[in-house]
């Protein structure tokens, strides 16, 4: 998703809306597939809080990365997809608060 050119993404989504639809609906299939995996591990590696609905955990992660292909939602500005994809992920899985 990282290397996706987000002008490509755009005419994608502005020229033909079916593909874009399947592209959102195999996006949202891999994260709650890979991710779902992922904290189900984690919550029983003791590595992510068993006190969370994961629904709702996979819905807020989906919601976040929206951002890296859908410049209507985020003003880019000068980021890549990569580094804002990057840099959600860093925020929402380790947090933006320094720990003592």
């Amino acid at each position: 998703m990282t290397e996706i050119n987000e002008e490509f993404l755009q005419d994608l989504k502005l020229y033909t809306p079916e593909i874009w639809e399947y592209y959102e609906e195999t996006r949202e299939y891999s994260v709650n597939t890979y991710y779902r995996k992922l904290f189900n591990d984690g919550v029983k590696e003791g590595t992510v809080r068993k006190d969370i609905d994961l629904d709702i955990l996979i819905k807020i992660y989906f919601n976040l990365t929206e951002m890296t292909v859908d410049a209507d939602k985020f003003n880019k500005g000068n980021y890549t997809n990569y580094d804002l994809y990057k840099d959600i992920s860093k925020i929402f899985l380790e947090g933006a608060l320094v720990r003592d």
